[in-house]
């Protein structure tokens, strides 16, 4: 019986891993840049425009925060050795694309497309000397059904986690 219980919960662990609403992770650096050197970090929110989330922003911003100085980096504005630039865009997406096949066999045997509110974040990282880009990290996440803010921030505090796994990439050493 306790065996069964613990393949029981090994397959719920795995199943709701599969059913994760945090995807389309990517992320891209300069492989020949020495991220060991990094400590100190600032931010560019200069790029977020008057039409953008401004509250998304300032929780991508505290959980940004919050995980580089869990990982011992320093926010300073004073020389900094790198600069973050967050970016956050909400837009519609099809669940169900139609199947050209299903379309053509008459127009009620396939359901009607369904839509989702999706929110992205991209965190862009730039040298703090040059400001050439080092690092950039995105992923996207379902905001459908997300109607408080608490809501939003724990998403997007959750996105951000994913993303920032990978920073700074660990490269071999040569």
């Amino acid at each position: 019986m306790k065996g069964l219980l613990v393949l029981a919960s090994v397959v719920l662990l795995a199943a709701s891993a599969g059913c994760s609403d945090i995807y389309g992770t990517d992320y891209r650096y300069d492989g020949a840049f020495n991220f060991e050197q990094l400590k100190y970090y600032d931010w560019n929110l200069a790029e977020n425009d008057a039409d953008s989330d401004r509250a998304a922003i300032a929780s991508i911003r505290s959980a940004v925060d919050r995980i580089l100085q869990g990982k011992g980096f320093v926010q300073s504005s004073i020389e900094p050795h790198f600069i973050v630039a967050p970016r956050f865009e909400t837009g519609q997406r099809l669940a169900n694309p139609p199947d050209p096949y299903t379309a053509a066999f008459g127009p009620y045997t396939a359901p009607p497309p369904e839509h989702y509110k999706e929110g992205t974040v991209e965190l862009v990282i730039v040298a703090g000397d040059d400001r050439r880009s080092i690092w950039r990290g995105t992923a996207s996440a379902d905001l459908t059904g997300i109607e408080t803010p608490e809501a939003k921030n724990r998403k997007i505090n959750a996105v951000v986690e994913v993303i920032l796994k990978q920073f700074p990439p660990m490269l071999p050493r040569s």
